[in-house]
């Protein structure tokens, strides 16, 4: 089974219905529901993404949503390694460095973004868009 990355932006696209983004990242979550994929988020997306639920609905909220999050995807271990990988990536955006990360030492198959370009692209990850991912699956 392909396991896949989902970064912060695609589960926050989900859950907060951003148009033009909402469509594919609901088909990708659909396919995990599913089990025709294996989903994966870092704990740090978990703490981003309850801080701005909480924002714009209330705690109980964003905590109900955590946990649907929990039981359709798996937390993908964020060892200490992971932070030492991020810095010395030279990436500029420590956050999505991070996330890569966290996404390599995982294994997944490929990580999900809507800002590829932000990631690492040195490293056996690749890091494709929704619409690339899904375009691929087509295929």
């Amino acid at each position: 089974m392909k396991r896949i990355f989902l970064d912060t932006n695609i589960i926050l696209d989900i859950l907060l219905r951003r148009d033009p983004f909402y469509a594919d990242a609901a088909k990708i979550w659909l396919m995990i529901e599913s089990r025709a994929l294996q989903g994966l988020v870092s704990l740090p997306s978990l703490g981003t993404i309850f801080y701005l639920l909480r924002k714009r609905t209330d705690a109980s909220t964003a905590r109900q949503a955590l946990k649907t999050i929990c039981r359709v995807v798996q937390i993908a271990d964020s060892p200490a390694q992971a932070g030492q990988m991020a810095l010395r990536s030279g990436q500029p955006d420590f956050e999505d460095a991070l996330q890569y990360a966290i996404a390599a030492l995982a294994k997944a198959d490929c990580g999900i973004t809507r800002n590829p370009s932000d990631f690492p692209r040195r490293g056996k990850l690749r890091v494709l868009t929704p619409e690339e991912f899904l375009r691929k699956q087509r295929t």
